[in-house]
């Protein structure tokens, strides 16, 4: 059986293609998620599915084997390519000429989404002129693909220690794992500078269960991202010292949220505010 990695979320996906799209003034953006059908291949296709951008349709739905065309070749060599001219460019297969002039796309670039060197997706960004890309263009959208191959290693972390607490003998012991998980995924949003990206963990703590489930919670004081990040961090037993350590900030500063989270919850410590954001759903 062979061991293939998740695919990623295809949400996430159409944002990356948007956010390439925006930052590099390319006309589309389109790709797909790998997959495996073959004994002999791991990593056989990648279907085309997902578009940022106008007349894509002769692309919809279409399979690309690795080692073919441009994108195949991508997949196969796990590095980014180019072409100015894809009807009749030297070095890729030609097995997919009618799609790519049906769409009227020219110049292409591909790169491979390939978190720990595994591929799962292939992301295309193309122009409608033929023209050889500039040195910005494709390293912005690498930036790009880099900060979503970091989103789906956190991702597979997440999904990793969740699988475990289905495991445990111990409910306890699966709460406090799935706590330690949140913790830990909120100090990394913390840390993060790229707005796209500490969006995406956000949502990813979003899905941690645990938080605002009953009506109860209608009434639960809106504390600050950065008050839940350090009330979170404190849950999991961890001194001012370390949480700053943890956040990236000086312990006085998380002596002050934790004072202001304390004052929102109407408590008297760092205990009972633990315990009244866990009443609230605002942590697991």
């Amino acid at each position: 059986m062979n061991d293939v990695d998740p695919q990623p979320d295809q949400d996430g996906f159409a944002a990356l293609l948007h956010q390439v799209r925006d930052t590099t003034e390319l006309d589309v953006t389109f790709g797909g998620s790998v997959s495996a059908t073959s004994s002999v291949r791991q990593y056989e296709h990648v279907l085309i599915d997902t578009f940022s951008g106008d007349g894509m349709e002769p692309l919809a739905g279409l399979g690309v084997v690795a080692g073919t065309g441009l994108g195949g070749k991508v997949l196969a060599m796990v590095r980014p390519a180019t072409v100015v001219d894809y009807e009749c460019a030297g070095g890729i297969t030609h097995h997919y000429d009618w799609h790519v002039a049906a769409a009227n796309l020219r110049a292409v670039l591909a790169l491979p989404i390939a978190p720990r060197g595994k591929p799962r997706a292939v992301l295309y960004g193309a122009l409608r002129t033929p023209v050889s890309f500039g040195d910005d263009v494709v390293a912005a959208a690498q930036r790009a693909v880099r900060g979503f191959e970091a989103e789906l290693l956190v991702a597979d972390e997440v999904n990793r220690r969740v699988a475990e607490l289905t495991s445990t003998d111990s409910l306890a012991g699966a709460q406090e794992e799935l706590r330690d998980v949140y913790a830990e995924l909120r100090a990394i949003a913390a840390t993060v500078s790229d707005v796209a990206l500490r969006e995406r963990l956000e949502r990813l703590c979003a899905r941690v269960p645990g938080q605002r489930t009953s009506t109860e919670h209608m009434s639960a004081p809106v504390l600050s991202r950065r008050e839940v990040d350090v009330l979170a961090q404190a849950a999991c037993g961890l001194t001012n010292a370390e949480i700053a350590e943890r956040l990236g900030v000086v312990p006085s500063t998380v002596k002050a949220y934790l004072k202001h989270a304390m004052r929102k919850l109407d408590t008297r410590n760092r205990v009972e505010a633990v315990r009244a954001a866990r009443r609230f759903g605002i942590i697991p």
